[in-house]
C-alpha cells in the first residue's frame, strides 16, 4: 500500500450534495468510495468544506486512519487561509495548508483565466477558486492529481456548476480523468473508476 500514496485523487464537489435532500442518497455512495481509496493507500486533494465530497473525504480518510488502514501522509487539504483552518470542525484539520503565498500571483492568473467573470468575485470567493488550483496542481503547481472524482452539478450541457467548476475545468485542460458519481448510471461510473484503477495498478 505505501507506494499507491503518491497516487493522488482530487475528492471535491458541491455543497448542493448536502444541501439538498433530494441529494442526500448519494452520500453513502461518496462514503465507500472515499474510505475505499483511503484503504488502497490513494492520497486524496481537497478542501476543508463541512459539506460536499471535501467533507466526506476527510471524514472517511479519517476513519480509515482510526481503523489502522490509511496513514496522514494521505491527507492534502488546502485552504484559502488559516480563519478556515480555526473554524474547520472536521477532524484532522491541522493537516490543511493555506495557499502557497511565494506563489500567489500564478494562483491568481490561473483562476482568473479559468473563471471567466474573476473581477466580479470578492475577496473570499477568489481565495476559493485559487484554493481550488493547488487541489489539482498541487502545492507547487507542478504535481497534476492523476484523476477527479466528484459529486457535481451539472448543467444541461454537461458542464459543473458552482465552484467546483474552477477545478474541474483546469483538470480537463491538463487532461486529467474526471469521473463524476453525479449520475443516474453511477453503477457505470464506478466501473470506469476501478477500471482505472486497475490500469494505473492501484
Amino acid at each position: 500500500m505505501g507506494g499507491s500514496r503518491n497516487f493522488r485523487i482530487a475528492l471535491i464537489g458541491s455543497r448542493s450534495l448536502h444541501k439538498n435532500i433530494n441529494n442526500h442518497k448519494y452520500i453513502p455512495l461518496c462514503e465507500r468510495v472515499c474510505y475505499r481509496l483511503a484503504t488502497l493507500g490513494v492520497t486524496f486533494t481537497s478542501g476543508l468544506c463541512k459539506e460536499g465530497m471535501d467533507a466526506i473525504a476527510q471524514l472517511a480518510y479519517s476513519q480509515a486512519v482510526v481503523d489502522h488502514k490509511a496513514f496522514y501522509s494521505q491527507f492534502e487539504v488546502y485552504v484559502a487561509n488559516k480563519k478556515q483552518i480555526d473554524q474547520s470542525r472536521l477532524p484532522n484539520k491541522h493537516l490543511s495548508k493555506v495557499l502557497n503565498s511565494t506563489l500567489k500571483r500564478e494562483l491568481e492568473i490561473i483562476a482568473s483565466q479559468l473563471h471567466g467573470n474573476w473581477n466580479n468575485c470578492d475577496s473570499f470567493a477568489k481565495g476559493m477558486h485559487m484554493r481550488n488550483i493547488h487541489q489539482i496542481l498541487g502545492y507547487d503547481l507542478k504535481h497534476p492529481v492523476n484523476a477527479v472524482i466528484t459529486w457535481c452539478d451539472v448543467d444541461n450541457y454537461g458542464q459543473p456548476i458552482g465552484g467546483t467548476r474552477t477545478a474541474l475545468n483546469l483538470a480537463k485542460a491538463h487532461n486529467i480523468p474526471i469521473f463524476n458519481l453525479n449520475s443516474p448510471n453511477h453503477k457505470d461510473v464506478l466501473v470506469q473508476i476501478r477500471d482505472f484503477l486497475k490500469v494505473n495498478k492501484i
